[in-house]
Parts: C-alpha cells; sequence; structure tokens
C-alpha cells in the first residue's frame, strides 16, 4: 500500500487546520484524515488523542518547521 502525503491545508476562521490536500489530489475533511492516518495510510503525520477525547493531527517531529502541517501552502 502506498502511503500518501498532506501537500495542501485549509484553514477554518478560528485557524484550526479543517481540509487537507493528499499527494494524489484527493481533498479530505478533518475527520476522513485522522481515519486514514489511524490507518496509515498517510506518511509524516501522526494522530493525536487527548486525554479530553478529542483528537487532532500533527507532523511526526523530525527536526525541521517547514514540512509542519501549519506550513503548508493554503489551497
Amino acid at each position: 500500500m502506498e502511503q500518501l502525503e498532506i501537500v495542501e491545508v485549509r484553514h477554518d476562521e478560528q485557524g484550526r487546520l479543517n481540509r487537507f490536500k493528499l499527494s494524489d489530489g484527493r481533498e479530505l475533511d478533518f475527520q476522513q484524515t485522522v481515519a486514514m492516518g489511524k490507518k496509515g495510510q498517510i506518511k509524516n503525520i501522526d494522530v493525536v488523542d487527548r486525554d479530553s477525547g478529542m483528537q487532532f493531527i500533527r507532523s511526526e517531529p523530525d527536526g525541521t518547521e517547514a514540512n509542519n502541517l501549519d506550513n503548508l501552502p493554503e489551497f
């Protein structure tokens, strides 16, 4: 199974990531991205479960900020 990458993002009015564009051109909402991330279908991201039960998506730490999700181009 080939892993996809998130190449562009979209933020909502509060500045939270809510849309993600993959390397194959598909656009996903937050829940779709979480589901694919948990299955290991998207590389270089972690899905984190907070104590409150909420989830968030982050880039895997690699020592560079350039590829952090918040730093990816907007679409």
